[in-house]
């Protein structure tokens, strides 16, 4: 046996998943800790608050669960709560979202982009060109998606907010199941261009191409 050949104990991609996934939900607990401490946390015991900003930050990019009523989220945290529905979570996982590997991907080529690299590396490996690609494909395919869905909905719901039509189109697109109360409002044509976005989400843009 070789004692030369380092041994890997996690591969690339389980470190990429596992730094990106715990970086994104520190983040997003600490925004949601304090932008709704004064508002829909309030009232609560700083435990509460604690626990619950970590529980918000991880369902938008799972499941569509409410411990506080997303519809009395201030604009920002609104805005927050969308992105991590479009960032989701793992490849390897059944949530939704265009995957924390692509995001990661994307963000590592950035770097090698302003650095003057050649291609993206992370942990002392190089990613391979079709993951770039593939991660590029995604995002662009994932925003031609959401604003197809949100015009269309725009167009038969002239008298709605945008910001409730927007919170809708990414909730069916990255398949959360969170909404602020007007889905039974929407007409059929609506509906149906939601179903379809759900579709789109639950089985992945690339692998319907």
């Amino acid at each position: 046996k070789r004692r030369d050949i380092p041994l890997h104990m996690w591969d690339l991609n389980t470190k990429l998943v596992l730094v990106t996934t715990l970086s994104i939900l520190a983040g997003g607990s600490a925004a949601f800790f304090v932008l709704e401490y004064d508002n829909t946390l309030a009232g609560m015991t700083l435990w509460q608050k604690m626990s619950q900003s970590v529980f918000n930050s991880l369902i938008p990019r799972s499941a569509g669960f409410a411990s506080v009523n997303p519809a009395d989220f201030l604009p920002l945290t609104l805005l927050l709560v969308i992105v991590q529905m479009w960032i989701g979570g793992a490849s390897q996982s059944l949530a939704g979202g265009i995957k924390v590997n692509t995001v990661a991907t994307v963000l590592l080529n950035v770097r090698s982009v302003l650095s003057g690299g050649t291609r993206p590396w992370a942990f002392g490996r190089r990613l391979s060109v079709n993951s770039v690609r593939r991660a590029n494909s995604v995002i662009v395919l994932a925003i031609v998606s959401f604003i197809v869905i949100l015009a269309i909905l725009m167009y038969f719901e002239p008298h709605m907010s945008i910001k409730a039509m927007v919170f809708e189109v990414s909730s069916a697109l990255f398949t959360v199941g969170s909404s602020l109360g007007v889905t039974a409002a929407l007409s059929a044509p609506s509906k149906i261009a939601l179903c379809v976005a759900m579709f789109i989400g639950r089985v992945g843009i690339v692998s319907i191409l």
